[in-house]
Order: C-alpha cells, then sequence, then structure tokens
C-alpha cells in the first residue's frame, strides 16, 4: 500500500511530494526497486525513473517493511510510484500537480 502526501493544488515548483508506503516480502533477503515517473498533462511520459529512483535493501526474517521517499516536481504534470524489481502486483499510485 502507498499513500502520498502532498497538495496537488499547489505548483509543482513550490511543494514536494511524499510517499509512504508498506510492502510484504515473502522473508527472504533482497533488494526492492523504486521509481517516480513523471508524466506531462497530456499523460505523455517524460521522465522514466529519471526523476527519482532508488533500492530499498531488506533484510532476511523481515516480513513487512515501510518506506518514505519524496522529490520536488519541477514542472505539471503527474508523478507515479512503481515498484520496479521484483514486480510487486500493487498498481502505481500517482499524484497530479498544477503549473
Amino acid at each position: 500500500m502507498i499513500t502520498f502526501s502532498g497538495n496537488p493544488s499547489d505548483k509543482c515548483k513550490n511543494g514536494t511530494v511524499t510517499g509512504n508506503g508498506t510492502f510484504t516480502t515473502n522473508g527472504v533477503a533482497g533488494t526492492v526497486s523504486y521509481q517516480w515517473r513523471h508524466f506531462d498533462s497530456n499523460g505523455t511520459l517524460l521522465a522514466d525513473g529519471g526523476t527519482v529512483s532508488g533500492a530499498i535493501a531488506v533484510s532476511a526474517g523481515v516480513s513487512s517493511y515501510s518506506f518514505t521517499t519524496s522529490l520536488a516536481p519541477s514542472t505539471n504534470g503527474t508523478e507515479q510510484l512503481v515498484f520496479t524489481s521484483p514486480s510487486y502486483s500493487v498498481a502505481a499510485q500517482t499524484l497530479g500537480c498544477r503549473a
């Protein structure tokens, strides 16, 4: 589950979008990778992982992990946070902001 904080009525360059989430694992040590994707106001993908991406090292025996990640958009459109590896069966979450 991922939740966002941030005010979509804020101008993109004036705010920070924060994603807070929890994911579950099978308890095996590994790395979970994620990235923010930026779409313009027409829905065109402009930055696929180029905005912010990261990796979370999960220790063996951990079955639930909470995380926080954030970015400061510089243009209007939609920010989308997705898990890239391993594939995770949660729909990508989005937050829009204005120019």
